[in-house]
């Protein structure tokens, strides 16, 4: 909000660094200054800061500006500004100082809480000003300085709640608190003379309203009011609308006839008790247009046929049993018209629940008969003494599990050095004043950016030794796959970790070696524990063991530790742990077993076979080890670390596109890849779609390398599966762009692609990888004489191996 009389100074306020849009600004002229009026929208919980912006021609260069904020009559806080030096200034909140820092409690909308009682006479002068936000700007000139103390307390004024009558017919439901205590930056008590006097040169009033407070007080438009369906187009209608206006009529007329048969059965019953006074007496001519009259409305109301005849009118429950006790053969069964359940047209939903259970059912017997057959065929195969790793395995996996780890802390000593380097810097910045301050933070800033290849060199050299080493270590000594895939597994995320821990804090350290912003630029969640202090070896141990690889220097925490519940997720991922153990040992090594010949063969129709055979046993191995680790084992380790948020994954068994499974199924590894990787590839000029597919790549390798090393054939399998998904997730975006039917409801189109996605995914895609990993992983190490490599110049119509 700009005034005429300053307009150099711009006063606004802003929720979440975004401006308030501003109504019906007023100003209103008196002796001593100007006062400008506008009104804006509060919505409640949103923490808001009233900010200063200041122009380059400000006439009283020699001069201090007093920026004074009160809100619902509290004095929150006031700024001295050096004019030609501060650009902006903003204040959030309430700060108090002591000798262990200063802390900020941010201004916070609320919902107003209204009551019965009376406000005392003490607090009415106060409730006057509820529902403002004012801004006073003074000239005077700064004396003195010193670290302030101590600090003010705010109270709201309608804190205890608010009666009607006290408001005095105005339409007010929000008012300000504060929140929790933050640190901030310590401040400083200023002596200033007012050496032109105490008047302000300028006042602005915000008076805040909650949407429909500023509908009622006639600053924005009242929503029209919808026009009901009777009295709207029926060409406008849509097809729900009509059903909705076909339901409503039908309702009408049933309780129309309703009524006019409780007429008729009234004057039965008056008719039957005057012919038992008088069996004789013939109807009265009154009585007959009555009967003709009944007999015309229910006609009129009877619905048409398609051929244009009316139905014949409906008779009442006492009528049918009445002709049925009489005439059993001539009761009407067919008296109005109905359509079948499973029609379009029928209005009443059809409920298939019991198909759910018969679907139940037959999964259970087909599973059943399954298990019947296996155990009959091969017996019982499961074994734990003869599955047991090699001494060897166990020995490299010891070693590898304890050095991996290690190149964390190498990060962390690259980034002590760098935060010491940041230290002094800031030290120089601050020794110079005035415009040598400035182009010594240029110095500083361009040498920072030389730094950052050397800390960038230092850091990529660290994070490809832990990879590449762990993975040649799993690649060329440890036998087993599954050890193989733990310890791979293992590696790459302590080199995902490395990666953000080195990103998130050079950009911490070029925000810190920056003048500060007229909008703040970083979370208020870091405000707390700025750089460098988060660079710490407690810092880094609570990030090693998060459950996440986005490094931050804070994250939202639980109060407690819930045991219960990290022993019943640890129950919880045994019991997947045993069950994906158990139908790869009884069921899944058989199948593949009995696929090697044919794959050597390259039989295509009994590969398909197998292929869909394997499908059930992969789908649910599949399912048992997302649950086992993204809700108990990651849900376990966050309760145990107080690690607030666990959205580890969403419901990805609904995507009807590939796009929203890959961003959903498992959030770590997405929000890796969005942040790290496809966020500064958009920065630096990549079209979003080219910045997508490169992301999409760089994931299809760390699936090759998670699936290849471990089974020590580096087919391409994993790579090709994905990047084949590549025209899919185009191709299924076409289903979930159309946008869902009426009301959220799923379409035919919705239904397609949830389809084409667990075909490709879960029904041929990770059969087709097990096959093929497995029947490498028999041919090099578990029979390597018997198994041979399949001819595909046979396949493809030539001759030759290939």
């Amino acid at each position: 909000m700009r005034d005429e009389i300053l307009p150099y100074a711009n006063v606004l306020v802003r929720v979440d660094g975004r401006k308030l849009k501003e109504y019906d600004i007023e100003r209103s002229e008196d002796d001593a200054h100007s006062t400008a009026i506008a009104y804006i929208e509060a919505k409640s919980g949103a923490h808001f800061s009233v900010d200063l912006e200041l122009g380059s021609h400000f006439p009283h260069k020699k001069d201090h500006l007093q920026f004074s904020v009160t809100v619902d009559g509290n004095h929150v806080r006031t700024m001295i500004l050096t004019l030609g030096r501060h650009k902006s200034s903003s204040i959030n909140g309430v700060v108090n100082s002591s000798a262990a820092g200063s802390t900020v409690r941010r201004l916070t909308f609320a919902e107003l809480v209204k009551t019965d009682l009376t406000a005392k006479s003490s607090a009415k002068e106060t409730l006057s000003c509820l529902g403002e936000i004012k801004v006073v700007l003074t000239r005077c000139r700064e004396i003195a300085s010193s670290p302030s103390q101590g600090g003010k307390t705010f109270t709201s004024p309608a804190s205890a709640g608010v009666s009607e009558k006290a408001l005095k017919g105005r339409a007010i439901s929000s008012h300000t608190v504060v929140g929790a205590p933050e640190k901030c930056r310590s401040t400083y008590h200023a002596i200033v003379d007012y050496p032109h006097g105490r008047d302000p040169i300028a006042t602005y009033i915000f008076r805040y309203r909650t949407h429909r407070d500023l509908q009622s007080e006639g600053i924005l438009e009242r929503p029209p009011s919808p026009v009901q369906l009777e009295d709207r187009d029926p060409d406008t209608l849509t097809l729900e609308e009509g059903r909705e206006l076909a339901r409503r009529n039908k309702a009408e007329r049933e309780r129309q006839v309703a009524v006019k048969k409780e007429g008729q059965r009234l004057k039965r019953a008056r008719s039957s008790n005057s012919m038992a006074s008088s069996p004789s007496e013939p109807n009265t001519p009154v009585d007959d247009a009555i009967d003709q009259e009944n007999s015309i409305e229910v006609q009129k109301n009877a619905p048409v046929q398609p051929n244009g005849h009316a139905n014949p009118p409906s008779i009442s429950t006492a009528q049918a049993k009445a002709y049925s006790h009489k005439y059993k053969h001539a009761f009407a069964i067919h008296r109005e018209v109905h359509v079948s359940c499973l029609t379009r047209d029928s209005l009443q939903p059809v409920s298939f629940v019991g198909f759910r259970g018969l679907a139940h059912l037959v999964l259970a017997t087909s599973i059943l008969r399954l298990m019947i057959e296996n155990f009959k065929k091969y017996g019982w195969r499961v074994t734990i003494s003869a599955n047991g790793p090699s001494r060897s395995d166990t020995i490299y996996g010891t070693i590898l599990y304890l050095t991996v780890p290690c190149h964390l802390f190498v990060a962390y000593g690259i980034e002590v050095i760098a935060a010491r380097y940041a230290r002094e810097a800031v030290g120089r910045v601050k020794k110079s004043e005035g415009d040598e301050r400035d182009r010594q933070l240029d110095v500083e800033r361009r040498a920072l950016r030389d730094l950052w290849w050397r800390i960038a060199i230092a850091h990529a050299v660290n994070a490809t030794c832990n990879l590449v080493v762990s993975s040649a270590v799993v690649y060329w000594y440890i036998e087993n796959p599954g050890i193989g895939f733990i310890h791979t597994l293992h590696a790459t995320i302590v080199w995902l970790k490395t990666i953000s821990y080195a990103f998130t804090n050079r950009d911490l350290r070029h925000a810190f070696l920056s003048p500060p912003p007229p909008h703040p630029t970083l979370p208020p969640l870091y405000a707390s524990l700025p750089y460098p202090s988060n660079i710490t070896l407690p810092n880094l141990c609570y990030f090693w063991w998060a459950p996440t690889l986005i490094y931050q220097p804070l994250y939202p925490r639980t109060p407690s530790i819930r045991w219960t519940f990290i022993l019943k997720r640890l129950a919880e991922a045994t019991l997947a742990i045993a069950l994906i153990y158990l139908t790869c040992a009884q069921y899944a090594v058989p199948l593949l077993d009995n696929s090697l010949p044919e794959i050597s063969q390259l039989n295509l129709l009994n590969i398909t076979e197998r292929v869909l055979k394997l499908s059930t046993i992969s789908l649910i191995c599949w399912l048992a080890g997302f649950y086992a680790l993204f809700q108990s084992l990651l849900n376990a380790l966050a309760e145990l670390m107080t690690f607030g948020d666990r959205d580890f994954y969403g419901d990805w068994w609904n995507c009807s596109d590939v796009r929203s499974y890959w961003t959903s199924w498992n959030k770590p590894v997405a929000h890796f890849m969005k942040r790290h990787i496809y966020a500064p590839l958009v920065g630096r000029g990549v079209p979003p779609p080219a910045a997508q597919i490169l992301t999409f790549l760089f994931s299809a390798a760390l699936h090759e390398l998670l699936v290849g090393v471990p089974t020590h054939s580096i087919l391409g399998l994993a790579f090709m599966g994905m990047v084949v998904q590549i025209p899919l997730i185009f191709l299924t975006d076409l289903f979930s762009r159309r946008g869902k039917g009426k009301g959220g409801e799923w379409g035919w189109r919705e239904t397609v692609g949830n389809w084409v996605f667990w075909a490709s995914f879960c029904l041929v895609g990770q059969p087709i990888a097990a096959l093929g990993y497995y029947f490498a992983w028999q041919a090099k190490y578990g029979r390597p004489g018997e198994i041979e490599r399949p001819d595909l110049g046979e396949l493809f119509g030539g001759g030759g191996k290939i």
